[in-house]
C-alpha cells in the first residue's frame, strides 16, 4: 500500500525538485540509460534516496536511487528501474 506521507510529489514548477534534478544531472553520465534524456523529477521518497522521473517519449516512470556523491557515477549507477506508472513505482519501492 502506498502511503502518501512517505512521498513528496512535485508539480511542474515546484522549486523543491531542483536539488534532485541537479544531483540527477550530476550523477548520470554518458553510457547510463538516462543519459541524454530530458528528465523531470516528479516525486521523491523520504525514507530512501529514491526519486521518480519521467522523460518525454518514454512510457512509464523511472525510479532512480541517487548516491549524493556530488560527482558523476559509473553506469549502472545511479541504479534505475522502469515502471508502468508512478503508482506502480511507489508500490514496488514501498514493498522493498
Amino acid at each position: 500500500m502506498v502511503r502518501s506521507e512517505d512521498w513528496q510529489d512535485f508539480g511542474p514548477d515546484d522549486p523543491d525538485r531542483q536539488p534532485f534534478e541537479k544531483e540527477l544531472t550530476r550523477e548520470v553520465r554518458v553510457g547510463h540509460e538516462l543519459s541524454g534524456l530530458d528528465l523531470r523529477v516528479v516525486s521523491r521518497r523520504f525514507a530512501q534516496d529514491d526519486i521518480l522521473v519521467t522523460a518525454p517519449g518514454r512510457t512509464g516512470v523511472a525510479s532512480v536511487h541517487l548516491t549524493w556523491s556530488q560527482h558523476e557515477e559509473t553506469p549502472p549507477w545511479p541504479r534505475t528501474y522502469w515502471h508502468y506508472s508512478i503508482h506502480d513505482a511507489k508500490e514496488s519501492l514501498d514493498d522493498s
